[in-house]
């Protein structure tokens, strides 16, 4: 979940219920009505719902399942996102706090399966504005997805263009770690990385971020702050800050190091300019040369 703040009129960014992604993605290929089920007991399982609601508006997009084409699956896929901001909505009105859905927010290109936000096409309005994230709609009123990790994307995008200065992105787990914690020990989360850092991370599908996540807070006054319920985490914004190597991303031939001074390494190349690649393995490269500089 993404919330952004416009003054007194909040926005929040939803995604899919974990799991109903993968599952629209599979009844967009093989049309079986089973999938829809799942998606179904899921939403149930979450909100004050029962499946029968569910799966009346999952109606829409049974006759298209098992086409395949880009544009089907964009219609079938964004239906997740579709139901999280509807039922959060109701549920949050239930509880006494004025919210409403904007089913579609962006408009984008038709580049379906990978589509680029346009333009911001809702305002916020008194009380709570529930969005779905990774959904938009082209020129033509087609639904188009902005790709996997998209709902990143789509808080980022709203921010710059309705110049909201705060951005909040919840996660499972508080901010950007130096290293993949599953894979490597002592990990620690990186407190501040600049915006072309994070660029540059996000290209690497770090943390699972849309590659485009970062881009519209490039020349804006936007501070992005990565969270989760535990609380801590990650802030993104324009300046530099220590240390001046941050993050290890594993590579099959060695590790990717995101920062922006990499003399210390005893051998490196530079692949991008905030992105350097050695040969060493990343467990290794983590624990010499990157997790001193945070005990520093």
């Amino acid at each position: 979940m993404e919330a952004l703040s416009l003054g007194t009129y909040p926005i929040v960014v939803v995604s899919a219920v974990k799991g109903v992604t993968d599952l629209l993605l599979a009844f967009a290929e093989t049309g079986k009505g089973a999938y829809l089920d799942e998606v179904a007991a899921k939403y149930a399982g979450v909100f004050s719902v029962e499946e029968s609601r569910v799966r009346d508006h999952l109606r829409d997009v049974e006759g298209i399942g098992g086409r395949g084409d880009p544009m089907s699956k964009d219609a079938i896929v964004s239906i997740g996102e579709r139901l999280s901001c509807m039922l959060l909505a109701e549920e949050l009105s239930r509880h006494g706090v004025e919210a409403r859905c904007i089913e579609k927010p962006l408009l984008t290109d038709s580049n379906f399966g990978n589509a680029s936000p346009l333009e911001v096409v809702f305002r916020p309005e008194r009380g709570l504005s529930v969005v779905p994230g990774f959904v938009g709609i082209d020129s033509e009123g087609r639904w188009t997805t902005l790709g996997r990790g998209g709902s990143d994307l789509t808080a980022t995008f709203i921010a710059s263009r309705l110049g909201i200065r705060n951005v909040v992105l919840m996660t499972d787990v508080n901010g950007i770690h130096s290293v993949d914690p599953g894979t490597c020990s002592g990990a620690v989360t990186v407190p501040r990385m600049s915006v072309w850092e994070a660029i540059e991370f996000s290209s690497l599908r770090g943390k699972g971020f849309h590659p485009r996540t970062f881009e519209p807070v490039m020349g804006t006054d936007i501070v992005v702050h990565i969270t989760s319920l535990e609380g801590g985490g990650t802030t993104i914004a324009g300046s530099m800050a220590p240390p001046h190597m941050k993050v290890v991303v594993p590579n099959r031939h060695g590790s990717y190091v995101i920062g922006y001074n990499f003399d210390d390494l005893p051998s490196y190349r530079l692949v991008g300019k905030f992105t350097a690649f050695s040969d060493m393995d990343p467990c290794e490269l983590h624990k010499r040369y990157v997790l001193p500089l945070f005990n520093a």
